[in-house]
């Protein structure tokens, strides 16, 4: 697992597979552009937990975009199926 300063902007060059914490100072509110060439995945932890049909966890398919994203916890964690880079902007 890898640990980032939450800032404004980020671009996060993502291995596949690897987890990646991102810790800010209070809960944020996140836009997140998924630049890589499969998908990635957003938890309030770094299990990324299944329940039975459902993952707690948010999918962003490749080359999608979340806009507005209210976080009630101040750690992200970004899960990436394959290389690339994922951009994180802080909106609030």
């Amino acid at each position: 697992m890898t640990t980032i300063k939450g800032q404004t902007f980020l671009t996060v060059r993502a291995e596949a597979g690897e987890v990646y914490e991102i810790k800010y100072s209070t809960p944020p509110r996140i836009s997140m552009l998924n630049n890589t060439s499969g998908e990635v995945k957003i938890s309030s932890s770094e299990e990324f937990a299944e329940n039975g049909a459902s993952g707690l966890y948010l999918t962003i398919p490749q080359n999608w975009a979340v806009n507005d994203i209210a976080v009630p916890f101040e750690t992200v964690y970004i899960k990436a199926e394959a290389s690339g880079n994922i951009v994180i902007e802080r909106c609030g």
